[in-house]
């Protein structure tokens, strides 16, 4: 069977789906003999998408792992432009403002919307909303008449990023949508999308490499024996909420001194930032240990 996977980043770019659409593509590849393509950005992570001074990968084509992928080089020069204005239409709720802040969020890549509109594949599955190259997917599905599966990664209580109508709209014109929870499928249903078409595929982590794992290790390179921990894992994105992470240890440390905090995962242009805010805590800061990459 041949795949195409239209994602936004593929490793070495760091990130959630990124390493899900890795994990899933090489299994196919892997256990099924199936024919496995990614169409992907050359960013390293999302921010790429609206800064233009971001480090970017080279363009091309490559494969890894039996994989076949293609970067496609994506425009950013828009985005300080596309910054204010969808900022503006959000705030005062105006009816093109889902539009603007598609475009802001990115990624704005027309040679890939151009290559998936002549794709040959037996079937195109795109992850996530809500950036738009989900929807060249949808769109190109007119003109290749591929099947379309969409996996939306849905985060409901994110209004800025999720509360736009064309994501629904796009669902329901997929022809099957993977939903990574009951909660992320049960939610669709309540906005009128067709359960038949929705499956929950749970995003499993496998725990073989896991097994010889130290954390009594972790715990002593970093002076943590004896204390309670809070663990932030994840890209250090300024939309991850880590600085609303540090300002409510305050208040555990108000009532736990002993817990520590670490904030573990891919630097970002925000990474700076956190740093900045660690080291405003004055003397508690020692109760944070920060891990890049």
């Amino acid at each position: 069977m041949k795949v195409l996977h239209v994602v936004q980043g593929y490793p070495p770019a760091i990130g959630g789906t990124e390493i899900l659409i890795q994990r899933v593509s090489e299994e196919l590849v892997r256990s099924f003999g199936d024919e496995v393509t990614v169409f992907t950005t050359n960013a390293l992570n999302c921010e790429a998408f609206y800064s233009p001074n971001h480090p970017l990968l080279p363009p091309g084509l490559e494969t890894i792992n039996g994989v076949t992928v293609k970067r496609f080089p994506i425009f950013n020069a828009l985005a300080p432009l596309l910054g204010p204005l969808q900022r503006a239409a959000f705030r005062w709720r105006l009816p093109f403002n889902q539009y603007l802040r598609t475009l802001y969020g990115g990624p704005i890549a027309p040679k890939m919307f151009l290559a998936l509109t002549t794709c040959q594949t037996d079937l195109v599955a795109a992850a996530s909303f809500p950036l738009l190259h989900i929807y060249y997917a949808t769109v190109a599905r007119s003109f290749n008449k591929r099947p379309l599966v969409l996996q939306g990664g849905l985060h409901p209580e994110d209004r800025w990023g999720f509360e736009r109508p064309m994501i629904f709209g796009a669902i329901r014109r997929c022809d099957a949508y993977i939903a990574n929870t009951a909660y992320e499928r049960d939610y669709l249903i309540n906005k009128g999308i067709d359960g038949d078409r929705i499956h929950v595929i749970g995003v499993g982590v496998d725990p073989e490499p896991f097994m010889e794992a130290d954390g009594l290790r972790f715990r002593r390179q970093h002076h943590l024996l004896g204390h309670p921990l809070v663990a932030f894992i994840g890209p250090q994105g300024r939309q991850k909420g880590i600085d609303t992470l540090l300002q409510a240890m305050r208040l555990v440390w108000s009532h736990a001194p002993e817990a520590r905090l670490v904030i573990a995962g891919g630097r970002t242009s925000f990474s700076p930032r956190i740093e900045e805010l660690v080291a405003g805590l004055g003397g508690e800061q020692d109760r944070v240990v920060l891990v890049h990459n």
